[in-house]
């Protein structure tokens, strides 16, 4: 003979095992945390949630120095163009802007059943 519990919502029989019943109760699987991983950066108690390649090597970082990094990677990118402001950024990316191949813009029902594959 099978041994069974009861359902902690309906009080149903289902068997020892069982992860899961009829009126929709499930048993959650015990979450699995993660280890604790001090970010890199003095006295910042948060934990790490990427490791970031530095001038100096590999670091575990949390998310908010994770985004001071990429923050600064780019403000030094570009200070490298000689782009200061956000006006120089603008004429920069205008000037330097990928050519991109675009369709056509069309119009509603300018579309023929040859070019929708109909």
């Amino acid at each position: 003979m099978m041994e069974t519990k009861s359902c902690p919502d309906c009080n149903k029989s289902i068997a020892v095992t069982a992860t899961r019943c009829r009126c929709g109760w499930k048993e959650h699987a015990a979450t699995q945390t993660r280890p604790h991983v001090d970010c890199c950066f003095e006295g910042c108690g948060k934990s790490a949630i990427v490791k970031e390649r530095t001038k100096t090597g590999w670091a575990n970082v949390c998310y908010d120095h994770m985004m001071k990094l990429a923050n600064d990677s780019a403000k030094e990118y570009c200070a490298n163009l000689g782009l200061y402001t956000p006006e120089d950024c603008r004429q920069w990316l205008r000037k330097n802007k990928l050519t991109v191949k675009r369709a056509p813009m069309r119009e509603p029902g300018e579309d023929t059943d040859e070019e929708i594959g109909v």
